[in-house]
């Protein structure tokens, strides 16, 4: 069961695009500023080891022509039901409250949606990750449930998906 993304993507501040080598120092100073990393179940590794053993996840999300790596974005198959998937994103600071979470999440979960086995998409937050809980209500997501009290599940099914897209189709 696989998901068609065609990238790269070009939005109007940025773009979607496949990871280079060149992006691991980028991406390193993200994952590691100590306000992302609080939120992040990260392995026990160094900043060193990180880019000497570069193997990101997901995609880039890239500022500048596709240059300056603003953050990244993912999706993997739910643990709890496969017929779901967890969308992942994370940027730098400087590129936050500036529309690329948003329009990069919309962009996603459009393409998730576009599967027809997908029931729902889902994003797991840490509560106190106040800004992705903003972004994913803003989203239409809700809150379904607690994996732990640092995981928190919030979701959206193809239902409200779907109604909230007819809604901002219609005259």
């Amino acid at each position: 069961m696989t998901i068609k993304i065609t990238l790269p993507r070009h939005f109007g501040q940025f773009v979607i695009r496949e990871w280079t080598a060149e992006d691991a120092r980028q991406l390193a100073d993200i994952e590691f500023d100590p306000e992302v990393k609080q939120h992040l179940k990260l392995p026990l590794i160094t900043e060193e080891e990180f880019i000497n053993h570069f193997q990101p996840r997901g995609w880039a999300i890239a500022a500048n022509q596709g240059h300056i790596v603003a953050g990244t974005i993912d999706m993997n198959t739910f643990e709890q039901n496969p017929k779901k998937r967890e969308l992942r994103i994370l940027l730098a600071k400087k590129y936050r409250a500036r529309g690329f979470a948003s329009e990069a999440a919309q962009f996603f979960i459009s393409c998730i949606f576009s599967a027809p086995w997908t029931e729902g998409v889902v994003a797991v937050i840490h509560p106190k990750n106040l800004a992705s809980v903003a972004l994913f209500n803003k989203l239409g997501f809700i809150h379904t449930c607690e994996i732990t009290t640092e995981r928190q599940v919030y979701e959206i099914s193809r239902t409200k998906f779907l109604n909230q897209h007819h809604r901002r189709a219609s005259p």
